[in-house]
């Protein structure tokens, strides 16, 4: 019997928080079951001006176990060569490179370009080609970076599009974001969920999670309270997630509109062990976002079947079956997202339904696409 194929992979890892950690640990030990794995993770990731948040580390991570080395480190260029050579030590017959801000563009350029030089093939796995908020030179830098991979994979045809248009010499691939089931936690009442989170509230609750910036348009929600009271009057509106935006603003606003006890606001960062009591807890989870790529919330969301009320932005349209997942309403259009919501909140769809759908597109399915053996 001949030994299982080596595979390099890279990212980030606990104690690293958020979306991103949390994929590399199900690919990896997903990665696992079919070869042997070694991850080669970032020690170090954003500097304080790109990161506003409290701290970058949860104190309490989840997920599988993968084989780490923590050889990376974006500031430090002799790490990224270093790295090339522990994954030719290792014996490694693939690269799986995780791409997701232009940040990382030099030190990816020089880890790609090296390994291709060395006869590895590298498969790059972007998480969002182009970053959620934009700024001068980072399309320029993402098409330098990954010019030396040999495949990439999105997660939605609108990046499928444009890594095509990117990478012509490039096989792109698809695969929808696979759930974070570990993180969604067990079934729960509702009011459970609530009475361990001191939530008073026995009626609908809709559920804003994850940071608050801009782009995820948090004052579009907020501006949607008043009519969405109107159609549900025992509605609350419950944000949990650290504010990367001046709370106060929004804080004006709820008190402009006059509506203080409909909006709960736990501004704090969720750790781990919480997220699945805020998902149990909700009767709708609203993704409004002005602009972007994907949503790492949403499939947090299916995987936990509550349905989603999403803006028509990037590919969360791709990921989302309107009628069975929930609804799609255009950006900055707070009135159809009240409509929307209300909607979900009086006729809500079948949870259960939407979480084995979650689970049609799993980790497994995206690890045998990752190692050629899937199609997109």
């Amino acid at each position: 019997m001949s030994a299982p194929e080596r595979i390099a992979l890279t990212g980030l890892a606990p104690p690293f928080r958020g979306g991103i950690a949390h994929y590399t640990l199900h690919l990896g030990a997903s990665l696992g079951r079919h070869a042997s794995v070694r991850l080669f993770a970032w020690a170090r990731q954003y500097p304080s001006l790109l990161f506003p948040g409290t701290s970058q580390h949860d104190p309490a991570p989840l997920g599988p176990s993968v084989e780490t080395v923590r050889s990376l480190d974006p500031l430090r260029p002799w790490t990224w060569l270093e790295t090339v050579d522990l994954v030719r030590r290792f014996g490694a017959v693939r690269l799986v490179h995780q791409w997701w801000h232009p940040w990382f563009a030099p030190a990816t350029w020089s880890l790609l370009n090296a390994c291709t030089a060395s006869g590895i093939p590298v498969t790059v796995l972007c998480h969002n080609i182009e970053p959620h908020e934009a700024f001068p030179g980072a399309a320029a830098a993402t098409r330098a970076a990954l010019g030396p991979a040999e495949r990439i994979i999105v997660h939605g045809q609108r990046d499928a599009s444009t890594a095509r248009k990117w990478w012509p010499g490039a096989e792109v691939a698809i695969h929808p974001h696979p759930p974070y089931a570990i993180l969604a936690g067990p079934e729960m009442d509702p009011r459970e969920a609530r009475s361990r989170l001191g939530i008073d509230h026995a009626g609908p609750v809709v559920l804003f999670f994850g940071c608050v910036r801009s782009y995820k348009g948090l004052g579009d929600l907020v501006d949607a309270v008043p009519a969405l009271s109107r159609a549900v009057p025992d509605v609350l509106v419950v944000v949990a997630g650290e504010f990367y935006d001046p709370r106060a603003r929004y804080e004006r606003r709820i008190e402009e509109l006059g509506i203080r006890d409909r909006v709960h606001i736990e501004g704090r960062y969720i750790p781990n062990a919480e997220v699945g009591l805020w998902l149990r807890a909700a009767s709708v989870v609203a993704l409004p976002y002005r602009q972007a790529t994907g949503s790492g919330v949403l499939p947090l969301a299916r995987a936990a079947g509550v349905p989603v009320v999403s803006t028509r932005v990037g590919d969360l349209p791709d990921a989302l079956v309107e009628g069975r997942d929930g609804l799609l309403v255009p950006p900055r259009d707070p009135a159809a997202l009240a409509g929307a919501i209300a909607r979900l909140i009086v006729h809500p769809p079948d949870g259960s339904a939407i979480a084995r759908a979650a689970r049609e597109h799993g980790w497994d399915g995206l690890a045998r696409l990752v190692l050629g053996a899937g199609t997109g």
